[in-house]
């Protein structure tokens, strides 16, 4: 598990831009009903707003992110 401060460093301080409260939590919905706990920490994904060099995190450590920055 990364921390939150790594996170942040990594994937931004902030929502996406265009990127509303209400679209974080139809995201984490989606991807918390599409993964159990073991397999999110254990699938890399891209961050799918950043095209070159994306970094890869897990789905639960992109989760985490998200939760992060949209309650800052």
């Amino acid at each position: 598990m990364v921390t939150s401060k790594k996170l942040k460093s990594v994937l931004g301080n902030s929502l996406p831009a265009g990127m509303s409260k209400a679209d974080v939590e139809a995201v984490l919905q989606f991807l918390y009903g599409a993964f159990d706990k073991r397999s999110a920490k254990q699938v890399q994904i891209s961050h799918p707003y950043i095209e070159e060099n994306a970094p890869q995190v897990s789905v639960s450590d992109f989760c985490r992110w998200l939760q992060f920055v949209c309650n800052s």
